[in-house]
């Protein structure tokens, strides 16, 4: 199943590339498609940055669920007063 996905990705950035060469080249001789040639440059740019983001928000939940498990048990933030803030302030500063 691995080596499917891998070709299967493999095969579609070999064909982004060969998109990017080309478009690269008509943008040479036909300026004008400039706006074309930069929009598939950067759709699947932004929405590769946007779910490897999306992953590794994932990745770092767990990571940090396995390190302090007590803190999910509730599974709410914890919420500070003023004055708690203030008191943690003080503490640094005599540090």
């Amino acid at each position: 199943m691995k080596t499917y996905t891998k070709m299967l990705v493999a095969a579609v950035m070999a064909t982004y590339f060969l998109g990017f060469a080309a478009g690269g080249v008509l943008v040479f001789f036909y300026p004008e498609h400039l706006g074309e040639w930069l929009t598939y440059i950067g759709v699947p740019t932004a929405t590769a940055i946007g779910f490897y983001c999306w992953k590794a928000k994932a990745e770092n939940m767990l990571k940090m669920r396995r390190e302090a498990p007590q803190a999910e048990q509730k599974n709410e933030e914890k919420t500070f007063t003023l004055d708690e803030i203030l008191q943690k302030i003080e503490e640094e500063k005599m540090l």
